[in-house]
């Protein structure tokens, strides 16, 4: 295993630490110092095998979670966690949006919410226009820049002693402590994390030729799954060892001087600039601002993939938005949301028929992207012909037997 095999595990493990995460870690180190370093590597097994679980399962059924939710639980189940991710996303999405833009006014000075604008814009340009491939090696430069937050620790006195000492767990009574736990908890344990993953794994199976599912290439599954182990654990590795040296940052800073309220991430950018110097804060900002122009498409993508396998809509990065079935239609059709609908529903109407009739004539459902209905019916075509016609003969001599007997 080496750096050829590190992808979408990298790519979500640095996804973890967007702008409202970095704000939580902030605060913690703010108001707590040192204390709750601990949980990082507590936590770090417990969301290295949750991700690891999503993955594996989506590479081997060529399924993301979405898709897997819904041929295994009750529709309503389904629904009800991708409304959940759906409205978290929204939220989450404009609070990192917003952050970036604040950390873009601390370096250049200008209007935060112009920034904002400009950075979605921006990032909405890029997924659309630029194809996935020459993005995803863009999103993993980008990964570099959460170095920003292991230089800036080398850049303020820390005490090393009392950091290290933050790894001993410790629990201590009161309401903000709890609360602080429940949040690092929240921000490590990032839900739309899972669906892009596994998005992500499933994606592999339909770009790639030469890699379906396991359960189709059992034979392929023990390498496939050691470098799914590979790129979980060491994305996630990366992801609370930023975590760590965000924590320790701001407490050296904020918390050593006793400055505990740090509302938003770019209030953490700016904060140290005057304990620590400009450039501490200028390259903590940089690194906001970089992170969120990683994590944010992640959001997008994780809220496309739960939609598309809840609704079997076709999916994939890689693709044109040509070949967005139910949009294109729906802009056809008349472009109101009306007529969105019906396209849409039609379009599910048409595939349950298909299933349904693939069923009753023995043949198997389609269920990935790639196995597409026309193909399942093209493919038992002949054998459905074949039953028909013996059937229609099966039928005309039984008949001809009937009226032979009642005419005898």
């Amino acid at each position: 295993m080496g750096l050829r095999d590190l992808g979408p595990g990298l790519l979500t493990g640095v996804a973890d630490d967007d702008p409202s995460n970095i704000a939580t870690y902030s605060q913690v180190g703010a108001r707590f110092g040192y204390q709750l370093i601990w949980t990082l590597w507590v936590f770090y097994p417990l969301v290295a095998v949750i991700q690891q679980v999503s993955a594996e399962m989506a590479r081997a059924t060529g399924k993301g979670l979405a898709a897997n939710l819904r041929d295994h639980y009750p529709p309503w189940v389904g629904y009800s966690l991708v409304a959940i991710l759906l409205v978290a996303n929204v939220i989450n999405i404009g609070a990192d949006l917003m952050a970036m833009g604040g950390a873009a006014r601390l370096l250049f000075g200008g209007l935060r919410l112009s920034y904002a604008a400009g950075f979605l814009v921006i990032i909405v340009t890029l997924e659309v226009l630029v194809r996935y491939e020459r993005y995803a090696r863009v999103l993993e430069v980008l990964s570099l820049a959460l170095l920003a937050y292991v230089a800036t620790v080398f850049s303020v006195p820390v005490d090393w002693r009392q950091a290290l000492a933050g790894l001993v767990p410790t629990l201590r009574p009161g309401h903000r402590y709890a609360t602080a736990l429940v949040a690092i908890a929240g921000t490590t344990l990032s839900p739309y994390l899972l669906f892009w993953q596994a998005g992500q794994e499933a994606e592999i199976t339909q770009r790639d030729s030469t890699k379906a599912p396991l359960i189709a290439r059992p034979a392929h599954a023990p390498c496939e799954l050691r470098r799914i182990r590979f790129d979980t654990y060491v994305g996630m590795a990366l992801s609370q060892i930023v975590a760590f040296f965000i924590i320790v940052t701001v407490a050296a800073t904020l918390g050593a001087h006793g400055i505990v309220r740090v509302d938003t991430a770019g209030a953490a950018a700016s904060a140290p600039a005057p304990l620590a110097g400009p450039w501490t804060a200028a390259v903590f900002a940089a690194g906001l601002v970089a992170t969120g122009l990683l994590a944010i498409p992640a959001m997008a993508a994780a809220c496309a993939y739960a939609l598309a396998g809840m609704w079997r809509w076709p999916q994939g990065l890689g693709a044109p938005i040509r070949a967005a079935p139910a949009l294109l239609s729906g802009a056809r059709v008349g472009g109101h949301g009306r007529s969105w609908y019906r396209a849409v529903a039609v379009q599910l109407h048409a595939r349950a028929l298909l299933e349904r009739r693939a069923e009753r004539t023995g043949g198997r459902p389609a269920s990935r992207p790639h196995d597409d209905p026309r193909a399942t019916v093209q493919r038992d075509g002949p054998f459905r012909h074949h039953r028909r016609v013996a059937h229609g003969r099966m039928g005309g001599h039984a008949g001809h037997g009937r009226r032979a007997r009642t005419g005898g």
